[in-house]
């Protein structure tokens, strides 16, 4: 039962993984980071990447990331990955005794030159020992490429040079085609009155007359075909019936040729498939590196440094789904905003008026987290701290289940509830994103659970954010030291969301100021401030004990420094 137990666990974690990636849209950043693949090949590999949940493999992802951008960068042109094929599947059917065409047979000796001719670029230790680590194993192939060149043309045409018996039948077939052609014509010369036109035509592979039908049986030879009016037959005269057998002849002892030549070359892809498999994985790997290397450039990125300590330290980040939006679709140029997450700090209230990007702040800090595990630079100011977290857990957004009858309340408390249960079976770092924490119920049972959550999630948890409009959130700071207040910045001048953060500030709500410039009379302001205030002085009377608490420590600080 146990046991049971502990799988149906795992599924629920990974699950809830799955949905957490999903809910910070991880999907659309890969499909952006994919056009930026070089082979259609490396794109499909983006689209099915998985996200590691292993710092090591991270760190080389990032690594070989790094590396890639420094070497494009110090080139006098582009890396190329021109004359790369998927040629994994090819190989598999040779493997299995298959036999393939000559043009699938081609792009394995295109992909053997073009893996030569990266290995010269990107090999060098001293510079890129993540790099060369794989790059190192990629074997040559050079007999192959050129038995395989020699051999098929560029076209995929299977070449005269390919085998003596195969340039004997090509030429005597040349002959024979030679022959009938002559015979053809002489057949018309004869029988020109009985012909409807000159043009030779062809039918399944044979050449044929247009024979006006009143004449039909003064000719012996094969009918192939009528018109459709019926005023005229498409004949293969008799005379011409026995070369064109004779050539079918040649041209099956052609074809016959070029097929054992097909499963020669197949025979020697199969003798050699383990090594040509690893061969197209390096090359796909090294793609890959440049693929997050262009990408990473283009949104303006640097290298994280991604530690196993949970502290962030974001300065001047912009969401790179925002960048997209604006570089190619012409959005407003993204607000810059800055994490500081230290070690003491647990959870993290993000306050402000709505639309001001407290969702998109939480978002943001998701996806980065994400690409600092996928290999990826930051779009960010300098080299950003960022913890390597496997354990993401989100809840954004509307969860309401009409068919599990479920209210939008429930929905986020059942989302809450897996979370906490994962949370006790993680391993690693763990960082939870929650989006107006104990919204949709009664504002008093709602603000008293939502305390009580982060509370529980500052013990369990390494670093939670959470939006909310609550005010007595807020105070926790200044009782806790483990929560940090942020706010949206909100220009009340321009009556509009500065989307900025202000970190160590609580944000405070601007529902009156907003009615009073929309217009709402005085006097109902002035009853709603009354109405507020009793809770507003027992909220400012914490934050100001805190403050001053706050004060007391820095200036012991200052004096032990001193």
């Amino acid at each position: 039962m146990k046991e049971k137990s502990h799988h149906k666990n795992i599924f629920v974690d990974r699950s809830l993984s799955e949905e957490s990636i999903s809910l910070l849209e991880w999907d659309t950043l890969k499909t952006q980071l994919s056009s930026f693949a070089s082979t259609k090949m490396g794109k499909n590999a983006i689209l099915d990447f998985e996200i590691p949940t292993e710092y090591e493999i991270s760190k080389r992802l990032l690594q070989e990331t790094v590396e890639i951008n420094e070497l494009e960068k110090n080139l006098d042109k582009s890396i190329s990955f021109s004359g790369v094929f998927d040629i994994s599947k090819n190989i598999e059917i040779c493997a299995k005794g298959g036999v393939i065409n000559s043009s699938d047979l081609l792009e394995i000796a295109e992909t053997i030159s073009a893996s030569r001719d990266l290995k010269k670029i990107l090999l060098d230790f001293d510079q890129r020992p993540f790099i060369y680590s794989f790059l190192n194993s990629l074997i040559d192939h050079n007999h192959i490429e050129k038995i395989l060149k020699t051999g098929i043309e560029s076209n995929g045409r299977i070449s005269d040079r390919a085998s003596q018996k195969l340039v004997n039948l090509r030429h005597e077939l040349l002959s024979k085609k030679s022959e009938r052609r002559l015979l053809v014509d002489k057949f018309i010369q004869k029988n020109i009155n009985y012909i409807q036109d000159t043009i030779i035509g062809d039918r399944y592979g044979r050449p044929v007359l247009a024979i006006k039908v009143q004449f039909a049986e003064k000719f012996k030879g094969i009918i192939h075909d009528s018109s459709a009016s019926g005023n005229t037959i498409y004949l293969e005269p008799e005379s011409i019936v026995l070369k064109g057998n004779k050539i079918a002849s040649i041209e099956a002892k052609v074809a016959r040729e070029e097929f054992k030549l097909l499963k020669e070359w197949s025979q020697i892809i199969r003798d050699n498939d383990r090594s040509l498999i690893d061969m197209s994985d390096i090359l796909l790997r090294a793609e890959n590196s440049l693929t997050r290397s262009r990408y990473s450039n283009w949104i303006g990125g640097n290298a994280p440094i991604v530690e196993n300590n949970p502290i962030v330290s974001l300065l001047g980040f912009s969401h790179p789904l925002l960048i997209w939006e604006n570089k190619k679709k012409g959005a407003p140029n993204p607000v810059a905003i800055d994490f500081h997450i230290n070690r003491d700090t647990k959870v993290v209230a993000i306050t402000g008026p709505n639309t001001g990007g407290k969702t998109v702040a939480l978002k943001g800090l998701g996806i980065a987290l994400l690409m600092a595990r996928s290999g990826l630079f930051i779009p960010s100011i300098k080299n950003p701290t960022i913890p390597f977290c496997p354990n993401i857990f989100v809840d954004i957004g509307d969860d309401q289940s009409l068919e599990g009858n479920l209210s939008t309340f429930s929905g986020h408390i059942s989302r809450i509830k897996n979370i906490l249960e994962s949370l006790n079976n993680k391993k690693g770092l763990s960082v939870v994103l929650l989006d107006e924490i104990g919204s949709g119920t009664d504002p008093s049972e709602g603000t008293a659970l939502a305390i009580a959550l982060l509370r529980e999630f500052a013990t369990i948890s390494d670093i939670t954010l959470a939006t909310t409009h609550y005010g007595d959130i807020k105070a926790l700071k200044y009782s806790d030291n483990r929560f940090e207040n942020v706010s949206v910045a909100f220009d009340e001048e321009y009556f509009k969301p500065k989307y900025t953060l202000n970190w160590g500030i609580p944000g405070r709500s601007n529902a009156l100021s907003i009615s009073k410039r929309i217009g709402i009379d005085e006097k109902i302001l002035k009853e709603a401030a009354n109405y507020l205030k009793p809770k507003e002085v027992e909220n400012i009377n914490s934050i100001i004990k805190g403050l001053e608490d706050e004060r007391i420590k820095q200036q012991n600080s200052a004096e032990e420094a001193a």
